[in-house]
């Protein structure tokens, strides 16, 4: 069955069963996808409701499920797939000046992973110098 595409208005077959199970037309993949940011683009909040624009906004930090403070800097080299990195190892980078390598351990010396004071952080260059630390601090005990 001939139909017309709803984003190029080029004619094509479509099998009548497809016709009934879809709401639209689309006659290729990039069509649908323009589409549907056409779509999300002209919904009244789009781009309105961001960030600080969002009541829900706490200034781009959230506490994740260990406790831990994230901070939204999505130009930050080694932040996660949706732009968060770590408050405390933002914290002794300011204080070194240079971004930390990924094997480098930002340790919270009184355990407590809300208090990111540069007094309360200690940098290790790896997790094997990090658990090294541990072991002596039970012997210690």
């Amino acid at each position: 069955m001939k139909v017309i595409c709803e984003i190029c208005n080029k004619n094509f077959d479509k099998k009548k069963t497809e016709i009934e199970r879809t709401k639209h037309n689309f006659c290729s993949l990039d069509c649908y996808h323009n589409s549907h940011y056409k779509r999300i683009s002209s919904l009244k909040w789009a781009g309105k409701r961001r960030k600080a624009n969002n009541p829900n906004w706490k200034g781009g930090e959230k506490i994740d499920n260990q406790g831990y403070i994230r901070v939204h800097k999505p130009e930050h080299p080694f932040c996660d797939t949706h732009g968060y990195i770590f408050k405390h190892r933002l914290v002794v980078e300011k204080k070194i000046d240079r971004y930390l390598e990924l094997q480098e351990v930002v340790h919270h010396i009184d355990k407590n992973p809300l208090n990111n004071s540069i007094d309360n952080l200690e940098l290790f260059k790896n997790n094997g110098e990090h658990i090294k630390y541990h072991r002596e601090i039970l012997k210690i005990n």
